[in-house]
């Protein structure tokens, strides 16, 4: 009898101890695919709130294009005559509506600075031809939007955004660019408002 009766607690710990095998494997595979599906469901979260940021960049990006455009569009650019009133007052209006932090500035053909805005570059012979997304534009003819692009100096990091500049009868007569420091805390609160 003693023989049976420890015989049968073995049997009930076994069938116990299963039982709960049981239930905490079934619990620990619940668990799993809950966690998992959390983890998915927060990256989808995640990859959404990424695409409409970049959306809204990208249109922030276009916008600031057309501000560029608009300098050529305004009819007043003539840099065969010596005055360039009309032609920096076109880039004071589109400095102060658009993102380019570090200044907008005309080249001609060859890359040589016309006129910037705010007037940083007081060299009237610079030329930024050996800037790679510069000398890629004029190569082109197409508007470029750089990846950030370090001065020689090292000590500064910036976007180019370049188009085409034309003159009131429609030919290239050289670069309208913008300059966007992507450090600059202005710049960070503008994009914080998308």
């Amino acid at each position: 009898m003693v023989h049976k009766r420890g015989s049968l607690q073995r049997r009930i710990t076994i069938a116990v101890m299963l039982g709960m095998s049981i239930i905490l494997l079934s619990l620990g595979i619940v668990s799993y695919f809950i966690i998992h599906k959390n983890i998915e469901d927060s990256m989808n979260e995640k990859l959404a709130l990424a695409r409409v940021i970049r959306s809204n960049i990208d249109n922030t990006i276009k916008d600031n294009l057309n501000r560029l455009y608009d300098i050529s569009l305004s009819g007043s650019v003539n840099l065969a005559d010596k005055d360039l009133t009309s032609e920096r007052e076109a880039l004071s209006i589109a400095y102060k509506y658009s993102i380019f932090t570090d200044g907008i500035f005309l080249l001609d053909k060859m890359g040589n600075v016309i006129l910037n805005y705010p007037e940083k570059m007081k060299d009237s012979n610079l030329n930024l031809l050996a800037i790679e997304p510069i000398g890629r534009m004029l190569v082109t003819g197409k508007p470029v939007v750089s990846n950030v692009y370090i001065d020689e100096t090292g000590q500064r990091k910036v976007l180019f955004v370049l188009v085409p500049l034309k003159d009131k009868n429609g030919n290239n007569v050289g670069v309208a660019g913008g300059e966007i420091d992507p450090t600059n805390p202005y710049l960070l609160n503008m994009l914080k408002k998308y």
